[in-house]
């Protein structure tokens, strides 16, 4: 399940190799044959693990919708992480959020991960998906602009963004004009 673009190929973050990460995570970069980078995985990923592992094998969430990996297509090496969180079953919609590795910045890579993985929620039947950042961080903002993101809020210095799926109009058929 796998999704790749132009440079990139985004993963999820399968029980096992979630528990590889939060156990040893030295055993996931052998095992997946990725060159070692001090800066991944982040504390905010390690965090985020057990809780959506547990939610993972109790069924309260499907792969996909939680933590993905992103990876240089070519080099195989680790670019950052993005994922949702937050998912509603029943309004279908979700919070996305993404982390690149300080010196993979400014290359376009989390601007082609969002639209990527805008894409395959999408493609889910999400119907809308919300991202956040803080008001300093113009470069998160510009990759949300540039994904077609709008600003809806701003709560204390935090700017919630939303992405709504396009609605296909449905022809009429039948009708002739003369």
């Amino acid at each position: 399940m796998d999704i790749e673009s132009a440079r990139l190929l985004i993963e999820p973050i399968t029980l096992e190799e979630g528990q590889m990460l939060i156990k040893n995570p030295m055993e996931y970069y052998y095992d997946k044959h990725i060159p070692y980078d001090v800066e991944w995985p982040h504390y905010s990923l390690k965090a985020l693990l057990p809780y959506y592992l547990e939610d993972l094998e109790n069924g309260k969430v499907s792969l996909g919708m939680g933590p993905w990996i992103i990876r240089d297509k070519r080099k195989g090496r680790i670019i950052g992480e993005a994922g949702f969180r937050a998912f509603d079953e029943q309004k279908k919609t979700a919070e996305l959020g993404y982390r690149i590795l300080r010196k993979k910045q400014n290359q376009g890579y989390a601007t082609e991960a969002v639209s990527s993985l805008c894409q395959w929620a999408f493609y889910q039947q999400i119907k809308k998906i919300r991202a956040c950042c803080d008001k300093e961080n113009l470069a998160s903002q510009r990759v949300l602009k540039k994904n077609g993101f709008k600003k809806v809020a701003n709560e204390k210095g935090i700017l919630i963004y939303e992405k709504r799926r396009a609605v296909q109009k449905k022809s009429i058929q039948g009708t002739n004009s003369l």
